[in-house]
C-alpha cells in the first residue's frame, strides 16, 4: 500500500469527522436557541407569577383585615345577646312578679267588690229588720250627706262581719304583706303631686288610702267609706279629710 493511498484514506476520514461535527454543532445550537427561547418563557412567566403573587398578598391582607373586623363585630353581637338575654330574663321575672302581684289585687278586689255588695244589699231599706242575726255591726243611722252615694264600713265592722267576708280586715293586710315585701299601697307626697297621695294635713280627722289601683278608702269622724277610685270619689276623700 502506497503512502498516497494512505494519505488519501486520512483526508477522507478527516472530511467524514468534519461533517459529522457540523451535524453536531448544527443540532447543539438549534438546542441552544430552544433553550433560549424556553428561558425566556420562563423568565415571562416567572413575571407573571409574581405580579400574581403580590395580587394574591393584597387580597390576603385585605381578607385578615376584613377577618378582623368580622371578629370584633362577632364579639359586640355576643355581648348584645348576653345583654338582651339577661335583660329578657329579668323582664320575664318583672312580668311573673307582676301577674302575680296582679292575681293578688283581682283577689283583694274581687273580696271587696262582694264586701261592697253585700253593704249595699245590708243597707237597703227593704232588708231593714231582716237578716240582721249574726251580722256583727248596727246600722248607723246618718243623714244624707256627701258620702251618702259611697259604702259605709263601721271599724267594727271589718273585722266581726261573718260569712264570706269575715275578717276581711286581716285578710288584706296578709295579702298586701304578701305583694312585694310588704310594700304600702299608699305614698306620702303632697298634694300637688296628683292622685296616689296619703292625705295626711293639720286639723286631719281621717286618712285616704288608695288600695291597689281600682278602691279607695278614707275615714270621716262618724264612718269609713270605700268607693272605686274615680275622680269624685278621690276629691271627696280629699276634702273629707282635710276638712
Amino acid at each position: 500500500m502506497s503512502l498516497a493511498n494512505v494519505l488519501i484514506d486520512a483526508y477522507r476520514s478527516l472530511v467524514e469527522d468534519k461533517d459529522a461535527l457540523i451535524l453536531e454543532l448544527g443540532e447543539a445550537e438549534q438546542t441552544r436557541d430552544d433553550l433560549v427561547v424556553c428561558v425566556v418563557d420562563l423568565k415571562e412567566t416567572i413575571c407573571e407569577l409574581e405580579k400574581e403573587k403580590d395580587v394574591l398578598t393584597k387580597k390576603i391582607a385585605n381578607i385578615e383585615h376584613e377577618r378582623d373586623d368580622l371578629v370584633v363585630v362577632v364579639v359586640d353581637h355576643k355581648e348584645t345577646i348576653e345583654n338582651f338575654s339577661r335583660e329578657k330574663e329579668a323582664q320575664v321575672k318583672r312580668v311573673t312578679e307582676i301577674e302575680e302581684e296582679r292575681d293578688d289585687l283581682l283577689v283583694v278586689v274581687t273580696d271587696l267588690r262582694e264586701t261592697i255588695e253585700g253593704i249595699g244589699t245590708e243597707s237597703n231599706p227593704e232588708n231593714t229588720g231582716k237578716g240582721k242575726e249574726g251580722i256583727g255591726f248596727q246600722r248607723e243611722k246618718t243623714p244624707y250627706n256627701l258620702h251618702s252615694k259611697y259604702v259605709t264600713v263601721p271599724e267594727n265592722w271589718l273585722c266581726t262581719h261573718p260569712g264570706n267576708n269575715g275578717h276581711f280586715k286581716e285578710n288584706y293586710q296578709a295579702r298586701v304583706q304578701s305583694i312585694q315585701k310588704n310594700k304600702v299601697f299608699a305614698e306620702n307626697v303632697t298634694t300637688k303631686k296628683g292622685p296616689g297621695y296619703l292625705v295626711d294635713k293639720k286639723r286631719t280627722y281621717g286618712m285616704a288610702h288608695f288600695l291597689g289601683s281600682c278602691l279607695i278608702s278614707w275615714g270621716t269622724r262618724k264612718q269609713n267609706l270605700v268607693a272605686l277610685s274615680t275622680a269624685e270619689a278621690e276629691y271627696v276623700a280629699a276634702v273629707s279629710c282635710c276638712a
